[in-house]
């Protein structure tokens, strides 16, 4: 299992992040780290997850939380990349 850092743009709208959540919740991976921050002079937010996971199920949860409205951006780094 290799460590992601997802960066996660969206509108500033309730329960966002209880989707987001919820996408990691029904793979059970655990999110380490949360960080979030309003954008200023915006209505967009953005959040910074650390996890665990492998490759493939990385992929997947970038293109489940792709789908969520409020999502604009998605970026994906990988404890391995330079």
């Amino acid at each position: 299992m290799n460590k992601y850092t997802l960066s996660v743009t969206t509108e500033n709208a309730l329960r966002v992040l209880q989707r987001i959540a919820t996408v990691f919740s029904r793979h059970r991976i655990n999110i380490e780290k949360l960080h979030v921050d309003s954008i200023p002079e915006s209505t967009h937010s953005e959040f910074s997850l650390d996890f665990y996971t492998n490759a493939h199920l990385a992929e997947k949860l970038t293109t489940q939380l792709a789908r969520i409205i409020e999502v604009i951006d998605i970026s994906v780094f990988s404890a391995t990349d330079n």
